[in-house]
C-alpha cells in the first residue's frame, strides 16, 4: 500500500464530507470511493474469514473503509428521516 495513495483517499473522503451539499451526490461519491477502495486494495467483501484476515493485516485501512461505509449509512439515514 502506497502512503501517497492513502493520503489521496483520506483527502477525497474529507472533501466529500465537507463540500457535498446535495445528499444524493454525497452518497454517490461515497459509493464510488468505497468501490475504488475495494478494487484497489482487494477488500474481500464476500468472504467473512478473508475479511477478518484483511482486518488483522490492514487495521488502519479496514477502519478507514468502515468509516467511509458508516458515513454513507449515516447520510442515507438522514435523508430518510427528513
Amino acid at each position: 500500500m502506497r502512503i501517497g495513495y492513502m493520503i489521496d483517499l483520506i483527502h477525497r473522503f474529507n472533501s466529500i464530507k465537507r463540500s457535498s451539499v446535495n445528499q444524493l451526490e454525497k452518497i454517490d461519491s461515497l459509493n464510488r470511493l468505497i468501490s475504488d477502495m475495494e478494487e484497489a486494495f482487494e477488500i474481500p467483501t464476500d468472504d467473512s474469514y478473508a475479511m477478518r484476515e484483511f482486518k488483522k493485516n490492514n487495521e488502519f485501512l479496514f477502519n478507514f473503509y468502515m468509516e467511509v461505509k458508516d458515513q454513507r449509512e449515516v447520510t442515507a439515514d438522514a435523508m430518510v428521516t427528513y
